[in-house]
């Protein structure tokens, strides 16, 4: 399946669409200042560390810059062996994103409310 990458706000937050390995989509999110303390200053290969706080299709696979794109992103791919074509569409990959915000937030909520 070809599409083309996207950039979209949800709630305020952006997240980026693309063709990842096979033309399978990748999805990303903007990190942001006010995010979980845990995830600022990422290293490239902290994907461990994103998953202790953020579920997402697959696992995180990807900490660090996007060429072309401000500030730090996680992402996921969907080219893992159990992905078909229920994962492997933009719906699914822009619906995975706007969880991963959705975490995000709420995690700054419940930080708000101690």
């Amino acid at each position: 399946m070809i599409f083309e990458e996207i950039t979209q706000t949800f709630r305020t937050r952006t997240y980026y669409i693309r063709p990842g390995y096979a033309s399978n989509p990748c999805g990303y999110v903007l990190l942001d200042e006010y995010d979980i303390p845990e995830l600022q200053n990422l290293s490239i290969d902290d994907y461990a560390k994103v998953d202790d706080f953020i579920d997402m299709h697959g696992g995180c696979t990807w900490v660090g810059p996007i060429p072309g794109k401000e500030g730090i992103w996680i992402g996921f791919d969907t080219n893992h062996w159990d992905d078909n074509f229920s994962t492997q569409n933009m719906q699914f990959a822009v619906d995975q994103c706007c969880e991963i915000i959705i975490q995000l937030l709420n995690h700054q909520e419940s930080r708000v409310l101690r």
